[in-house]
């Protein structure tokens, strides 16, 4: 009788795993792209489960002024965040090695826009912007983005023809997960202090960054700051 009981159980735990299985096999297959870059490397994009616990990777980052952002950006726009997706970019370099790239695409509502290249791109249209930062590949200084979090962003369209496999996935990018971007709260704007000339009517904060180290922002609670952020673009656009 106990052996039966038993073999009964592991027919059951055998059934489960398999239903699990298959269940992660059907669910890889569905998101995975498969393709050629203009290198000829086959190349593999699959969306992740994001991370409860992120993993902390120590990054470089390039040391950009106020002027270089403007500058540099091709939109600069307020918006609401209505979705994020992770990936991990597979660039089969060859038997022996695969280049993997971890990368949070964030679809973003356009609330307004204060400068862009397109045009054509108007309030109410959706963009997808892609951060160098995942919870596989996370740095602490990092903005933890969310959903329905209203934010202004300072982002670069894709033209260099090597971002080919970035185009497949986004519209523009941030080179940095914190510093282009403005944080916006209902009665607040919460930035990083690269932005001199927004600073200098702001408070600062600190604030314990990944429970290891705290980090100044720079808060504005004035209702010149829209003005004040459009005159800014207005001096190196």
């Amino acid at each position: 009788m106990l052996k039966r009981k038993l073999i009964f159980i592991l027919l059951i735990l055998f059934i489960a795993l398999q239903l699990v299985f298959l269940s992660c096999t059907k669910e890889s297959e569905k998101e995975k792209l498969s393709f050629k870059n203009s290198d000829g490397l086959d190349v593999i994009i699959t969306e992740l489960e994001m991370k409860n616990t992120p993993e902390i990777v120590s990054f470089e980052w390039d040391i950009v002024t106020e002027k270089e952002y403007v500058d540099k950006s091709s939109l600069i726009f307020y918006g609401t965040v209505q979705d994020l997706e992770e990936f991990v970019i597979e660039v089969i370099v060859s038997e022996e090695f695969t280049q993997k790239i971890y990368k949070t695409v964030y679809s973003i509502l356009i609330n307004d826009i204060y400068y862009s290249e397109d045009k054509e791109l108007k309030q109410g249209d959706a963009v997808k912007i892609m951060s160098p930062v995942s919870s596989y590949t996370w740095e602490p200084e990092a903005i933890r983005i969310k959903k329905n979090q209203t934010l202004i962003l300072f982002a670069n369209k894709f033209k260099d023809p090597r971002s080919e496999v970035f185009i497949k996935l986004a519209d523009y990018y941030i080179g940095n997960p914190w510093e282009p971007i403005i944080v916006v709260k209902e009665n607040s704007y919460e930035m990083d202090d690269v932005f001199e000339t927004l600073a200098k009517n702001a408070t600062k904060e600190e604030r314990l960054i990944e429970g290891s180290y705290a980090k100044e922002v720079l808060i504005r609670q004035d209702e010149n700051f829209i003005s004040d952020l459009t005159n800014l673009i207005g001096k190196y656009k």
